[in-house]
């Protein structure tokens, strides 16, 4: 038989018999051993982790201020501050205030990002953020609006084909506003009906027909007509804003026309809340009520009286503001 004894000799001059590594792992630990020598010149140092730099500059400027402000905000609102550079903690102040005064808010300060969460819902109303980040400076006015929360991305997407029939005589009138005891009087003379038919522009942007409405015998909303072309759809969660040329509505059996018409629809999973109209109405195709010439009527019952329209001068036109309308899904 072949004789398998042998010697190993290491790298530092070290010897082993064979017999002496008879198992694996004395194989292995061997091994380890010559790795390990006295000798560290044939290893690679690993190279020492160095520790994050600490902002020790606060810098900071103010880049952006959610919400923007252009439309109505919800309720569970939380507002957010971008800024670029570093900022110290010690160096950050924020205040809300509301209709009621101070909001008491959470603030927490990340990177490139402060959060104001206020600890309740907000009140409906005007809304003013002060900011101090270091030495940028920056103040934003926004509104509440009444719907609580925003809808989510898919809620947006279901909202496409869908009809809104809105009955003008449950809002609330700003403008003009009635005079004493005349409310339930206003509300017959300038009441008639508006649809409003949603559709899917892209995934995140809608489209709004707004069209005259008629209302039925038991306070349904139905669509008077054909549906006007569509107009795009400003929105900011919960909150969209659409507009038309001219609307031709029946009030009270009387004709009733509308131009330069914005809407402010305050969506929610159940179907429109909160919605705000404002246009100029002009009266000279409403006729007589009574006796009275249109202007008269609206001179007898409100605190308004007829102006002249943008169209063309002539002194038949006022003002409307509805705030609080509501449509159901």
């Amino acid at each position: 038989m072949w004789d398998m004894s042998y010697i190993i000799t290491f790298t530092d001059g070290t010897t082993m018999d064979r017999h002496a590594l008879s198992t694996p792992a004395a194989l292995l630990l061997a091994v380890v051993a010559a790795a390990c020598g006295d000798d560290p010149s044939r290893l690679t140092p690993l190279p020492a982790t160095e520790p994050a730099p600490v902002a020790t500059v606060c810098d900071a400027q103010v880049t952006d201020v959610q919400p923007i402000g252009v439309l109505p905000a919800a309720r569970s609102t939380t507002i957010i501050v971008s800024y670029s550079g570093h900022a110290l903690a010690g160096q950050v102040k924020a205040r809300v205030s509301g209709p009621h005064g101070e909001v008491p808010s959470t603030m927490t300060l990340g990177a490139g990002v402060l959060e104001l969460r206020p600890n309740g819902l907000l009140a409906p109303g005007a809304h003013l953020v002060e900011l101090s980040v270091c030495n940028s400076h920056a103040a934003r006015l926004f509104d509440v609006g009444h719907v609580h929360h925003a809808l989510d991305t898919a809620s947006w997407t279901a909202l496409a084909g869908e009809r809104f029939g809105m009955d003008l005589r449950y809002g609330t009138i700003v403008e003009p506003a009635p005079r004493a005891g005349r409310e339930l009087i206003v509300r017959q003379l300038l009441g008639g009906a508006v649809v409003i038919d949603l559709s899917l522009a892209d995934e995140a942007s809608l489209l709004a027909s707004v069209s005259a409405g008629v209302l039925g015998e038991g306070g349904e909303v139905a669509l008077a007509g054909t549906a006007v072309p569509p107009s795009p759809v400003l929105l900011e969660n919960p909150y969209g804003l659409t507009s038309f040329a001219r609307l031709e509505l029946t009030a009270n059996g009387r004709a009733l026309s509308l131009g330069d018409g914005t809407l402010v629809l305050g969506f929610t999973d159940a179907g429109l809340a909160d919605a705000r109209l404002s246009a100029e109405v002009d009266l000279r195709a409403y006729g007589e009520v009574d006796g009275l010439a249109a202007c008269e009527v609206l001179a007898l019952h409100t605190m308004a009286g007829c102006r002249p329209c943008a169209s063309d001068g002539e002194p038949s036109c006022f003002a409307l503001t509805l705030e609080g309308l509501r449509a159901a899904r």
